[in-house]
């Protein structure tokens, strides 16, 4: 049977937001929501959401707490979770995921009432809708099985955390700045092969968080660092979920006529004919919209400079014009002694990520 008047819990999203009535009185309107059952209802919702996006963006936020709600009901059998039931849970998603066969059972061994306290479900807020998708579609534990949901977002975030600290001295410690970092969003890293090299993230994430690196220079012959650039576009946006930007030069990295290519994933594309403009547009986009990642091609490493200490919360990922580290360009050893950055350098033909620039100018310079 249809409902004939606004859900509770519906009204209630709408007021999470300045336009939220607005948007959710839309979908109300939608003959498609209002003929559905009150069982298909969310659903039906959901799917409005999604089909509008194209619309107004603001659509995608409504979105995303609606496949929230899903994903808390699969699991947690309710659509609002109490942050005690959320964290209650994690602990019996360990026990579940080790049984089933699919967790390592050394997760077990950790103090796992203590990490499930410093749990926060509110974080999942952050994830915006292809983060959520993406996440539920293909990483997000499942019963082997029956394929039935066994995990949420922040107990991925904790369970990878975990994982990361097994062979470390104090487990929970790590595991606990891991979880804060990637829960928060903050932690981003070039992968080669789009799979998480742990063996390099573990020291990487660590010198960052001692060192809080503003940004990551890629190094290399123009080809090998636009291609570079569309990974990281790629891997930032679709992969970890976080907002990213590209900032592109008469787009040559991304574009393709007026529309983004498809291989920057789901980052904003600001395609930047003339050239001279391109730092100030970049400084505009830091000073105002904020992304976790902006991602740009620099003519000079100057701008570079320019850029990093002015990029607060966000990391800035740039292609600077520097082919090789045979030998170190000054100018390059000069912005790693100021700032504390990793670095992507050829070897092989390849891209390779380095956890610090510093080490690799150092060891160049010995050579």
């Amino acid at each position: 049977m249809a409902a004939l008047q606004l859900p509770h819990w519906l009204d209630q999203l709408g007021r999470e937001s300045g336009r939220g009535p607005e948007l959710v009185s839309r979908i109300w309107h939608d003959p498609t929501v209002r003929g559905a059952s009150e069982a298909d209802l969310e659903l039906a919702a959901l799917q409005a959401a999604c089909g509008r996006i194209h619309e107004d963006p603001a659509y995608e936020r409504l979105a995303s707490r609606l496949l929230l709600r899903r994903l808390y009901r699969e699991v947690l059998d309710t659509p609002e979770p109490e942050p005690e039931a959320y964290r209650r849970a994690f602990v019996e998603f360990l026990h579940q995921g080790v049984q089933c066969g699919a967790l390592d059972e050394r997760l077990l061994r950790m103090d796992t009432a203590l990490l499930a306290r410093a749990l926060e479900p509110r974080r999942d807020l952050l994830l915006p809708l292809i983060g959520l998708l993406t996440l539920a579609d293909r990483y997000l534990v499942r019963e082997p099985a029956t394929r039935r949901l066994l995990e949420l977002p922040q107990f991925l975030f904790l369970r990878v955390a975990m994982g990361l600290s097994l062979r470390e001295e104090q487990p929970e410690l790590w595991a606990l700045r891991f979880y804060h970092a990637m829960s928060r969003l903050d932690i981003v890293y070039l992968h080669r092969h789009r799979r998480l090299d742990l063996a390099a993230f573990v020291p990487a994430f660590k010198a960052a968080q001692e060192e809080h690196r503003p940004g990551l220079v890629v190094i290399g012959d123009p080809e090998a660092q636009e291609r570079a650039l569309r990974d990281i576009c790629s891997v930032s946006s679709l992969q970890l979920g976080v907002s990213t930007v590209l900032v592109d030069p008469q787009g040559r990295v991304g574009g393709r006529g007026r529309v983004p290519d498809k291989s920057v994933g789901g980052a904003a594309w600001v395609p930047v004919r003339d050239l001279r403009e391109l730092p100030d547009v970049c400084e505009a986009l830091l000073l105002h919209a904020r992304p976790r990642v902006l991602v740009t091609a620099l003519d000079s490493l100057a701008d570079a400079q320019r850029l990093l200490r002015g990029a607060g919360t966000t990391m800035l990922v740039a292609a600077v014009p520097v082919r090789s580290l045979d030998p170190p360009p000054q100018e390059l050893v000069e912005l790693s002694t100021s700032l504390p950055l990793a670095a992507a350098v050829p070897r092989n033909g390849k891209l390779e990520p380095l956890p610090d620039l510093r080490r690799a100018l150092a060891k160049a310079a010995r050579r």
